[in-house]
């Protein structure tokens, strides 16, 4: 999506310097309004136009506008995944290693394997691995 949206910006950016005709150019605020839409606040654009309506550079700015505004949300979201990825990997972390901790409990209270296994729901490796940090034979 990245990419195809960056190549309809170029494509608009090109198109909009090589224009000379003015109703040409209105169209492409057109296009270039319904592209953004949600994207840039709409106030802004709208300023810009009205202000230096026709010139090259209204259109080079609404673009900066627009590439800025794709990476601020670029970044939002990558960090917003990045702490929900991490917080996850943090709970099943401490989720493991509270399980390992009840393990050894259990092994240094004598309990049986099997009853450790269908109490905690762990695996015979798990059990093992407990059992070997202890050094327990």
């Amino acid at each position: 999506k990245a990419e195809s949206g960056e190549k309809a910006e170029e494509a608009i950016a090109k198109a909009v310097k090589t224009t000379k005709d003015e109703n040409d150019k209105a169209r492409l605020i057109k296009l270039l309004k319904l592209t953004i839409r949600g994207k840039v606040e709409e106030d802004k654009l709208n300023e810009l136009i009205k202000i230096k309506k026709g010139e090259d550079e209204v259109m080079e700015e609404a673009i900066e506008m627009i590439e800025a505004d794709a990476i601020k949300r670029g970044l939002q979201k990558g960090l917003q995944k990045g702490l929900q990825k991490g917080m996850q990997k943090g709970i099943q972390k401490g989720i493991k290693q509270n399980t390992k901790h009840i393990i050894k409990n259990m092994l240094l209270k004598g309990m049986k394997i099997e009853e450790i296994k269908e109490l905690v729901e762990a695996t015979n490796k798990e059990i093992e691995e407990v059992r070997k940090s202890m050094n327990i034979a």
